[in-house]
């Protein structure tokens, strides 16, 4: 109920990208080798499976997005059933995480930092069970659930190499949990490890059979790791990262009420973990151990990228999910002890519910999807209303006539280049890019090199593209290290810049698209 407010949410610019990539995997296009890309390889699976469940649209992402939502809520449940044996708990956190990930908006949700949770979510319920599991070292079972655990944080840091903190934090838990017994210990990390190896050693075996590890590598650490560092480098102040991580959250309101019951319940836990004291067998505070841990490998992962988009906060959802939960039961549970009759139970349970509602965004997300699912409202002009713009940077309406125009005006085959960060126009007009340059970040950048710049230039002298198009106005410092826009750019690149003024003509300006026609065969 909560995800269906997302189901006519359209893309973003990072949707855009995702999708591009693969829909060009799905018509033969490698990966890293034909597109120098800087993501983890399963952000762009999931996309390419979107695709072929859902088809070709903006809504295929945000359907899979829900499915994968509701697994991520159920392995939050299975985790506070398995860890505290109280159902209403568990009931409560799988809900909290399907209304704190759907506070977000179409920006901020089927991002990279939210499909990491679902593998996370499971390995962390694996190592509860793997810890209830009172078996030998050499146990099969036992075994293959620290395998199983391993493989599911690598899988996760094939997402977003940030949670990799994760595989040394349970594998300490670990040793310390069988310290009586240290090769037990020391047997479970190993097993972590391998499975952690496992998935790795998949992934690249894949990328080096289909030719595209060297691109892998090379977009690693000339697109990610740059970008990275931009504005904010890993040798930044500590503190003042700290501040700014603090800041950045209260710069979205709306998420308060997650922060506000997640701050509650995790001051409750950890009251609670030192009530017990340390007579305390350390099986009963394992639990407690492994969220709190959760907790501190998501906000690690928030602090290292250090740019602190609201999407940066996902992996926090699960341990906020539960802490939350933990708050409202405190509140909760006393109450409906007090209740003696069965409506006076469901009485309260709707209040709760339609309280947590009402101090949301949802009564606007769901009139929003009323109008349009009743047609009140076309798609379309829900989509181009100007309410999916964002800032100064992104407009959807102009991304989207500008789709319109390309394919009413160019034929399937034409190849389009768009100088700029821009990939939603050509997923949605289907026309092809001109080189493994799409986005072309590496020539945009403060770190582009006369070498990329160069092979750019051979690709358009062998091929040049049939329409090319220039965006104006998009400023992001934070992605270029500069505070110019992709035209102020196109005109500091000589080559380009000439290339374009010689042998095309301009055709036509589409918000803030300039397009451009090639006007010559020679």
């Amino acid at each position: 109920m909560l995800g269906s407010v997302s189901l006519i949410y359209p893309f973003g610019r990072d949707q855009g990208s995702f999708a591009f990539f693969a829909d060009s995997a799905l018509h033969g296009k490698v990966i890293y080798r034909d597109s120098l890309i800087g993501l983890m390889p399963l952000t762009i699976v999931v996309h390419t499976l979107a695709l072929i469940l859902f088809g070709r649209s903006m809504t295929a992402i945000r359907i899979l997005d829900l499915l994968w939502a509701m697994a991520t809520a159920a392995f939050v449940y299975l985790f506070v059933w398995k860890a505290f044996r109280r159902r209403w708990r568990a009931v409560a956190a799988g809900v909290m995480y399907s209304f704190l990930y759907y506070l977000l908006g179409y920006w901020h949700t089927a991002q990279v930092d939210g499909f990491l949770n679902l593998p996370v979510a499971a390995a962390m319920v694996l190592t509860l069970a793997a810890f209830e599991t009172d078996e030998k070292p050499a146990s099969g079972r036992l075994q293959l659930k620290w395998l199983g655990v391993g493989i599911l944080i690598g899988l996760a840091l094939l997402f977003k190499y940030t949670v990799g903190l994760i595989l040394p934090a349970l594998a300490l838990v670990a040793v310390f949990a069988y310290r009586k017994q240290s090769t037990k210990g020391w047997v479970t990390a190993g097993w972590l490890l391998v499975g952690f190896l496992m998935s790795l050693a998949a992934t690249f075996l894949v990328l080096g059979i289909s030719g595209a590890l060297p691109g892998f590598i090379e977009g690693h650490f000339r697109v990610s790791m740059p970008y990275s560092q931009v504005g904010y480098p890993f040798y930044e102040n500590v503190l003042h990262r700290l501040l700014r991580m603090a800041e950045s959250y209260k710069l979205y309101p709306s998420y308060g009420i997650g922060a506000f019951l997640g701050v509650f319940g995790l001051v409750l836990i950890i009251a609670s973990f030192l009530k017990r004291g340390p007579d305390v067998k350390y099986a009963a505070k394992l639990p407690t151990i492994l969220v709190l841990l959760w907790l501190g490998v998501a906000l690690f992962s928030v602090y290292i990228q250090g740019k602190f988009f609201l999407y940066h906060y996902l992996p926090l959802v699960p341990p906020l999910a539960i802490f939350s939960a933990l708050a409202l039961m405190a509140v909760f549970e006393p109450v409906w002890r007090w209740l003696k009759r069965a409506w006076q139970r469901v009485l309260l349970l709707l209040l709760v519910v339609a309280g947590l509602i009402a101090c949301s965004s949802y009564p606007a997300r769901f009139r929003e999807l009323a109008s349009v699912a009743t047609g009140q409202m076309n798609i379309r002009d829900y989509w181009i209303s100007g309410r999916h713009d964002s800032g100064a940077d992104f407009s959807l309406r102009d991304a989207m006539n500008l789709a319109d125009y390309l394919r009413a005006r160019t034929e399937p085959t034409d190849r389009v280049f768009v100088w700029g960060l821009e990939l939603l126009a050509n997923f949605l007009a289907r026309r092809r890019p001109v080189s493994r340059f799409t986005p072309p970040l590496l020539q945009m950048a403060e770190w582009a090199s006369h070498g990329y710049r160069a092979e750019l230039m051979q690709a358009f002298r062998a091929d040049p593209p049939e329409v090319f198009v220039v965006k104006h106005d998009d400023r992001m410092p934070w992605v270029w290290g500069h505070d110019k826009d992709s035209f102020a750019v196109l005109m500091e690149f000589t080559e380009l810049r000439d290339f374009v003024s010689r042998y095309y003509r301009p055709e036509v300006r589409i918000g803030r698209f300039d397009v451009f026609r090639l006007a010559t065969a020679d």
